[in-house]
């Protein structure tokens, strides 16, 4: 064996060129799969940092009729119904996600906070790092005010001082102990969460507000498919008992399922896309092994006849297979390991992104990879050499002449293969950047460029009234107006594409009551009369707030959508519904466009808006439009906000055109990398039709001098060898067509606006490629075209 692999690194160092090229192609494929393969594995695989991680699920409630997924619940719902009467569960916990305003010296902070019951580390399986868990007495209503702080938190603010445990900090105004620091790196919601309190203590356990998730481990032994069965029963109980609709139920999700839901498909979609590419790259180091060892057929001829057999041949050929894989799956693991230090580093694209490293799995991965290509781009041309006939190989050792007719077919296949999975990915990359560029291209029914947006969080330590929080609402936005350089300013509950939405049945006026599965479900969000004017929403019929609106003459503003699905074919403005609260009617004042909220690719729902005056809640996003770069006045809003309250802070501080972008990012992240991967592998086809065309006129010399001598013109030479290229490239192209076809059921769901089979794309996509699959060739027949046919036939 180590007589082979020396004499492997001797051949290697002989044919610098063909070593140099093979190494370089395989270290892209397989680095590319390395990399992609980290991610895969923190995205899908690796089990999260929990006790039995498999048993930590989520439930969240949904309407299907309603489109309404990943809901969250009442707390009675949770407490009542599925805590206390659920067979499947060993420990429950409901959660609230909010903002508080955290006040430690004279720096206020906006921080995520988490609301939770008693015993919800126990339940997750995580120690904490200093103190203890909140205690049973401490989560009911007037408990004594405790948190838990995150480790990121404690050492920021805090110091990292393990005294702290005991001492007081200030959420929202209101005085909180601090009973616990949570270990590094705890995470369960994906949110950063800072401050950890008892749910008890927050408006979250009101009777009908959807305001809880719920967290809960499974019993040993349950299954969670066992556990939707469960979960099914309770709610069907639960809308028997409380009318609610029937297609009202529960989705049971592992944390894992419920954070990739919306990524699954394109994170295994890349995956197979970089597999792709290593086919390619394994396809183009085999041609070019098969040409070296035609090359080497003389020298392969002289071992057998010195008594090296079959076996002893593909040994020695393997060994120098298993070489060059080894040096391509170090250097690719090289590359691997920047490229995933730099994904984990930059923008958050994917849920567990920043989890990716490279790890036990992905170096069992990279090994298996360089072992599985050795075999792949090894085998067949180790086979080829061992099964060639020693007398020929003697007698033409010392020509050029013509190469094997399964030989020279095997490569040619090999090309063929190349070109298909290459139009493959083009096809692919085409359709998905097609897609990105009409969603992009998509009108929000709002002007986002130009504004600057914010979050602020009234505590109710101070601002406990209604009227209280309208009155600083109206002022604050009276202050951001004259700020220089604004245009208008605004205020909303929920700003477009923040993830946030509430939403309700309403009841029309002089209609009958809807049947059940058949209500209309308004999302509703409240607004001070220049938010809509702010954002350049469009006005289509009657007006918007104004100071005329006092608190007791209900209104709304409607869009479009709600419009037409609850006053069809009639003028909305001036009709009224209900809201659910008995002799409550709303009347609507003015119809807008719709505005998408959550996702371009959705279609608006029906939305409403009320004046702020008439719902002040404690969470307001601001909006500050002005001419120039927006983030220039966030030192000035801020200075308006704390001239008015200098305890409160402004978070969040951007330019609103980032939420739109934040939006698409998981989309321009697989178009991009499945770009690049299309790139690549068209790169990748290309060398291998310039090999197999090259290596066949290098083969074929003599017979082109022989064509030349008999009268052949250099113009007729070119066109053989290009006609030669595109017969390559045609037959691949007709396989990735029929494949292309059989790819877009996996693409159709990740598409917008561009058809699975967009003839053009197809169309392009095949022009492309056979265009390159030309210009391969071209070069090799300029060569052909330029052969002495004196010097041919003399060297014959």
């Amino acid at each position: 064996m180590f007589e082979d692999v020396s004499y492997g690194l001797r051949t290697m160092a002989r044919n610098p060129g063909v070593t140099a090229t093979a190494v370089l192609t395989l270290a892209l494929g397989i680095g590319a799969n390395t990399a992609m393969f980290s991610i895969v594995n923190a995205v899908l695989l690796r089990p999260l940092p929990y006790r039995d991680p498999s048993r930590l699920v989520t439930i969240r409630a949904q309407i299907p009729h309603m489109n309404i997924f990943g809901a969250f619940v009442e707390y009675n719902t949770y407490g009542e119904w599925w805590r206390a009467r659920n067979r499947s569960f060993q420990a429950m916990s409901a959660f609230t996600p909010v903002s508080a305003n955290l006040t430690l010296g004279d720096e206020p902070e906006r921080v995520a906070t988490f609301r939770v019951n008693a015993g919800f580390l126990a339940m997750v399986g995580t120690r904490l790092a200093l103190g203890r868990e909140f205690l049973p007495e401490e989560d009911q209503p007037g408990g004594p005010r405790v948190a838990m702080v995150s480790d990121s938190l404690w050492k920021r603010r805090l110091g990292g001082d393990p005294a702290v445990i005991g001492r007081q900090i200030v959420l929202d105004r209101n005085t909180y102990t601090v009973v616990g620091i949570l270990p590094p790196g705890f995470d369960l919601y994906g949110s950063d969460v800072a401050v950890y309190t008892p749910i008890a203590q927050s408006t979250a356990r009101a009777p009908g507000m959807p305001s809880v998730g719920v967290f809960a481990r499974l019993k040993p032994g349950v299954s969670v498919r066992s556990a939707q069965a469960d979960i099914d029963e309770l709610c069907r109980g639960w809308v028997q008992q409380y009318h609610y609709p029937n297609d009202w139920g529960a989705h049971v999700w592992t944390l894992r399922d419920l954070a990739v839901r919306d990524v699954r498909s394109s994170v295994v979609m890349l995956a197979v896309a970089v597999g792709l590419v290593l086919l390619i790259a394994c396809a183009n180091v085999a041609n070019l092994l098969l040409a070296r060892a035609g090359a080497r057929q003389r020298e392969i001829a002289i071992r057998s006849a010195l008594g090296a057999g079959g076996g002893r041949i593909i040994r020695q050929l393997l060994t120098e297979s298993v070489l060059l894989g080894s040096i391509a799956g170090a250097l690719g693991l090289a590359a691997a390991w920047g490229g995933v230090r730099a994904l984990a580093a930059g923008p958050m694209y994917l849920p567990f992104q920043k989890s990716a490293s490279i790890d036990v799995p992905v170096l069992l991965f990279t090994l298996g990879a360089a072992l599985v290509t050795t075999l792949l781009f090894g085998l067949a041309p180790a086979l080829a050499a061992a099964r060639a006939s020693l007398a020929g190989n003697l007698k033409e050792g010392g020509r050029s002449g013509g190469e094997g007719v399964a030989r020279s077919r095997f490569r040619a296949a090999l090309a063929i293969v190349e070109v298909a999975l290459s139009l493959l990915l083009a096809i692919g990359a085409t359709l998905t950047a097609r897609s990105l560029v009409r969603l992009q291209a998509v009108n929000p029914g709002f002007h986002p460029d130009g504004v600057l947006r914010g979050y602020i969080t009234l505590p109710s330590a101070s601002y406990a009234e209604p009227v209280q929080r309208a009155n600083f609402v109206k002022a604050m936005v009276d202050r951001l107006q004259r700020i220089p350089g604004v245009t208008a300013a605004g205020m909303v509950s929920h700003l477009p594409f923040s993830n946030s939405k509430s939403g309700s049945s309403v009841t029309i006026e002089g209609a009958p009551p809807p049947r059940p599965g058949e209500q209309i479900i308004v999302f509703g969000r409240t607004a001070d009369p220049q938010y809509l004017g702010a954002m350049q929403v469009r006005l289509l019929r009657g007006r918007f707030f104004d100071a005329h609106d006092p608190p007791g003459h209900p209104v709304a503003i409607v869009n479009e959508t709600m419009a037409r699905r609850c006053w069809p074919n009639q003028d909305a403005v001036g009709k009224r519904y209900g809201d659910g609260r008995p002799d409550h009617w709303v009347t609507v004042v003015g119809v807008i466009a719709d505005m998408r909220q959550t996702s371009l690719a959705d279609e608006p729902d029906a939305e409403s808006f009320v004046p702020y005056t008439q719902s002040p809640g404690a969470t307001m996003a601001l909006v500050v439009r002005t001419t120039g770069d927006p983030l220039r006045l966030a030192p000035a809003t801020r200075a308006a906000v704390r001239e008015l309250d200098k305890d409160l802070p402004v978070s969040e501080m951007a330019a609103l055109a980032d939420n739109l972008s934040t939006s698409t990012r998981s989309r321009r992240f697989s178009v991009a990398l499945l770009g690049a991967f299309a790139l690549l592998a068209l790169v990748l086809a290309a060398v291998g039709i310039y090999g197999v065309i090259s290596y066949s006129v290098t083969r074929r010399t003599h017979e082109m001098g022989i064509r030349m001598a008999l009268g052949a013109e250099r113009g007729r030479i070119e066109r053989m060898v290009v006609g030669r290229a595109l017969l390559l490239g045609g037959a691949g192209v007709a396989i990735g067509i029929a494949g292309g076809l059989a790819l877009t059921r996996l693409l159709r769901s990740m598409l917008y606006g561009v058809s699975a089979t967009d003839p053009a794309v197809f169309a392009g996509a095949s022009l492309f490629l056979l265009a390159v699959a030309a210009l391969a060739g071209y070069v090799p027949a300029r060569r052909a075209a330029r052969v002495d046919p004196c010097v041919a036939l003399r060297n014959e």
